[in-house]
C-alpha cells in the first residue's frame, strides 16, 4: 500500500460516508453536513490509498492562539496489526 497525504477539502459524499462508518461514527449518515463541514474547516489533511480515502485529520483554529483536532479517523482495514505480542 502506498499512502499519499493531501491537503484537500474536496471529498465526495461516498468518500466521507465510507470512512466515517468504517470507524462506527454515526455522523457518517449526515453526508451533506459532513461535506460542508470539511469544506469550511481551517485545515484538513487526508490519507489516500490510490483513489480511496483511508484517513483524515480535521483541525479548527482561531488564527491566533487556539487550535484543536476535531476529527482523527483511520479506516480500520488499513491499520497495522498491533495485537501481536513480543516473545
Amino acid at each position: 500500500m502506498t499512502i499519499e497525504y493531501r491537503q484537500t477539502r474536496d471529498f465526495t459524499e461516498e468518500d466521507i460516508r465510507r470512512l466515517f462508518l468504517s470507524v462506527g461514527w454515526e455522523s457518517g449518515r449526515y453526508l451533506k453536513r459532513l461535506v460542508t463541514a470539511m469544506r469550511n474547516s481551517t485545515h484538513v489533511i487526508s490519507a489516500w490509498d490510490g483513489d480511496r480515502l483511508i484517513g483524515l485529520v480535521r483541525a479548527l483554529d482561531d488564527g491566533a492562539t487556539i487550535a484543536f483536532l476535531h476529527y482523527v479517523l483511520v479506516d480500520p482495514s488499513t491499520r497495522a496489526d498491533t495485537s501481536a505480542t513480543n516473545s
